[in-house]
C-alpha cells in the first residue's frame, strides 16, 4: 500500500520519488516511511499553490482568521501527540518539544494580532 504523504490541491497523494524512511535516533525503530515527492509532484504542488493563492488572498480577513484559529485549536487538541512525535524524531527532551508546539500555537495569535 502506498502511503499518501503529499498534500496537493486538497488531497493526500502518494509521492512518485524514492522511498524515504525516518528512524528514531534513540533506538533506530522505524517512525515512518513514504515515497518522496518527484519532479511531477513538485510541479503539481506549485501549480496548486498558484491556483489557490488568488482566492485565498481575496477571502475576507475574518474568514482567514477563522482558519488560523481552527488550525491553532487543532494544534492545541493534538499538542501532546505532536510533542511526542517531534521528540521521537529528534531525540529532544519532551519538555522542549512541548515548548515548540506551544510556540506554534502562540504564533497563530501573534499572526492574527499583526493584522489588527
Amino acid at each position: 500500500m502506498a502511503v499518501k504523504a503529499q498534500f496537493i490541491a486538497g488531497q493526500w497523494l502518494p509521492g512518485s520519488g524514492a522511498t524515504m524512511s525516518k528512524l528514531a535516533p534513540e533506538d533506530q525503530s522505524l517512525l515512518w516511511q513514504a515515497a518522496s515527492a518527484g519532479a511531477d509532484d513538485v510541479q503539481a504542488a506549485c501549480a496548486a499553490a498558484r491556483a489557490a493563492f488568488y482566492p485565498w488572498s481575496h477571502r475576507p480577513l475574518a474568514e482567514r482568521i477563522d482558519v488560523v484559529q481552527r488550525f491553532a485549536a487543532l494544534l492545541e487538541t493534538h499538542k501532546e501527540a505532536l510533542a511526542t512525535l517531534i521528540s521521537r524524531e529528534t531525540s529532544k527532551p519532551l519538555w522542549e518539544t512541548r515548548t515548540e508546539v506551544q510556540a506554534m500555537i502562540g504564533k497563530a495569535a501573534i499572526s492574527i494580532e499583526a493584522y489588527h
